[in-house]
């Protein structure tokens, strides 16, 4: 059992260490973000050779979402396999970034052992969390069946329930993704053990994190649909290393929790 393992195993003892561990967790995000800005030059030595190929994949994908030209090659696919790959690696070497200080080696983009293992539990949280939602959708198609319930309004629960629970999944299993990038493994029962006394405010950290890149994008994604070719192809572009952004600081804060929850004698990780 290794030592992160062993900190998750256990639960705060006390109504007094519940409190310490919450005390710990204020103001998280915002050292995220603190954390990218000090460590901008870390970020784009990270980010650069991923943005070089995420950026034509978004452009392909966002010239093929206004035609209705056939992908019989699979060539959409193809590139968000390679966009996923992207953003695994990142992932990763940010994590070690932010815990263990670790110089970034080569600008290249990694797919080893270490990779592999975090892009398998990325799938964890959809998958506990479809095993809850998809069961509630068909429950609730049957009121539709019967015309008790809108088509539109079906559609609309079921994507409320669906990013919610997705959010609430990552939430309580948060301290998987950086224990793995960093080779000290959790048992996702452990992790999720671990989190239920401090379930809000992780999940208020990681909406904190996110919520203001994603408007930044929805923004530009409304440009790119409402603007000429060229502008919108722009816009489609822009987004692409804003999207690393927010993997960064979504990226710093899980780890920053991480640190929190399993190391809160050491020291928090700071400028590098």
């Amino acid at each position: 059992m290794t030592e992160s393992a062993d900190a998750a195993r256990r639960p705060p003892e006390s109504p007094a260490a519940a409190r310490r561990d919450r005390a710990a967790l204020k103001g998280i995000a915002r050292q995220a973000y603190r954390f990218v800005f000090a460590n901008f030059s870390q970020f784009l030595r990270r980010a650069a050779v991923p943005a070089l190929f995420l950026v034509p994949a978004a452009l392909v994908d966002h010239v093929a979402a206004g035609s209705r030209v056939a992908d019989p090659l699979g060539v959409r696919l193809g590139l968000g396999l390679m966009a996923w790959a992207c953003h695994v690696s990142f992932a990763v070497s940010w994590h070690r970034m932010v815990l263990l200080g670790e110089p970034v080696h080569g600008m290249g983009i990694r797919l080893r052992g270490r990779e592999v293992r975090f892009a398998a539990l990325s799938f964890l949280p959809l998958a506990l969390c479809g095993a809850v939602v998809v069961p509630l959708g068909l429950l609730g198609s049957i009121p539709f069946a019967h015309g008790l319930v809108p088509d539109g309004a079906l559609k609309f629960l079921f994507l409320i329930g669906l990013v919610s629970g997705l959010v609430w999944c990552s939430a309580r299993l948060v301290l998987i993704f950086p224990a793995a990038a960093i080779d000290r493994p959790i048992p996702w029962r452990m992790a999720w053990r671990r989190s239920r006394p401090v379930q809000r405010e992780i999940i208020g950290a990681v909406l904190c994190a996110v919520l203001p890149g994603l408007g930044i994008l929805a923004v530009l994604a409304a440009i790119a649909d409402r603007m000429s070719q060229p502008w919108a192809v722009l816009a489609a572009a822009l987004g692409v290393p804003l999207s690393l952004a927010i993997d960064a600081v979504a990226i710093g804060t899980a780890s920053l929790i991480f640190h929190a929850l399993t190391e809160p004698d050491q020291v928090t990780p700071e400028v590098r």
